[in-house]
């Protein structure tokens, strides 16, 4: 018997043109890259919400919520927008979009992320050999993965385990303990490169 294997895709993150020309940025063009890898395969799509214009990261319902809808319209891949990340001022703030999207069902999100860790995310330039950042906190207390796992599942959104070291593996084990994440988990292994986050 064949394994089976689920390819996921992550669309965007915050890389941009200047570095790859071929980044998108709208929500026609996230989904028109989403639609082209799932004819080849892909079963589940990740995406950051982006300016249209500058590519900066945006946190617009309705940048996440026209993403989603015009993939759905044509595929049946799984969704996974991002959380608004550190900039975001609250928890309530970085899931908003989600719960936007969650009234509509062809916008709802199928998966939705959660970094298990606060960590360090400053960027480090590998030809100036320094930081270009040295403040830059990402921070996810206990509390506030509670808070996104309880959220999420409230509006029929599966929490996923973003897995950023040992500790990671903890946290998730205890909230599956707790029942606040149900197996099966789909967790995904966060890698960094350069100091920068890169996995999320």
């Amino acid at each position: 018997m064949s394994n089976k294997v689920i390819i996921e895709v992550r669309i965007n993150e915050y890389t941009m043109r200047d570095v790859n020309p071929n980044v998108p940025y709208s929500p026609a063009e996230i989904a028109t890259q989403a639609l082209e890898c799932w004819r080849e395969g892909a079963s589940v799509i990740h995406y950051h919400a982006r300016d249209p214009q500058t590519g900066a990261p945006a946190s617009d319902p309705q940048l996440y919520a026209d993403t989603v809808h015009r993939i759905k319209d044509k595929s049946d891949l799984i969704t996974m927008p991002t959380l608004g990340a550190w900039w975001m001022p609250s928890p309530e703030d970085r899931i908003a979009h989600i719960l936007e999207m969650a009234k509509d069902p062809m916008t709802k999100p199928e998966l939705g992320p959660i970094d298990m860790a606060t960590s360090n995310v400053d960027l480090f330039d590998p030809e100036a050999k320094q930081f270009e950042t040295n403040e830059t906190v990402y921070v996810n207390t206990t509390k506030t993965w509670q808070f996104f796992a309880d959220t999420m599942k409230s509006v029929g959104v599966k929490p996923i385990q973003a897995l950023w070291h040992i500790g990671s593996v903890r946290a998730t084990q205890a909230f599956v303990e707790m029942g606040l994440f149900e197996e099966p988990l789909y967790c995904e292994v966060v890698l960094t490169e350069g100091g920068m986050l890169a996995g999320h």
